[in-house]
């Protein structure tokens, strides 16, 4: 769709028309008719909206189309019984890891110096020395 000039209703842009200064007796692009311009609102010939549809019609579509997608994953999810685990127990699993981390979070809050012990662990080789030196630092209350 190429612009039309509200002004002199040529093949160009309002912003670069010629026409700088305003006009006393404007020419209207739509009715072909002197006295307004086209943006009138008045105008005979001023594009109206349809009637019958809502200007928040195509946005309560786009809301539609990505639940139907939503609706056919789940489906999927419910049609493939091969998983390990089933959605309740992902979700009742994701809620245990963030009260793990909370918990967590709480007691380096309480006690920065547990963070000391990340380094600690970073240079100790199996899991019964990771186990020993938290079981000393708890012995040594942090």
């Amino acid at each position: 769709m190429k612009p039309r000039c509200l002004k002199c209703g040529k093949d160009h842009a309002t912003r670069n028309c010629h026409i700088k200064e305003r006009q006393e007796n404007p020419f209207c692009i739509n009715c072909q008719d002197f006295g307004h311009s086209a943006c009138y609102t008045k105008c005979p010939k001023f594009p109206q909206p349809k009637k019958g549809t809502a200007f928040s019609d195509p946005i309560k579509r786009k809301n539609q189309i990505p639940s139907e997608t939503e609706n056919l994953t789940a489906n999927k999810k419910e049609d493939s019984s091969s998983g390990f685990l089933t959605q309740d127990n992902n979700s009742s699993d994701f809620s245990q890891v963030l009260e793990l981390f909370n918990t967590i979070s709480n007691l380096v809050k309480k006690n920065p110096k547990i963070l000391d012990l990340l380094s600690k662990f970073k240079t100790a080789n199996s899991d019964e020395e990771k186990t020993c030196l938290l079981a000393e630092a708890i012995m040594n209350n942090i």
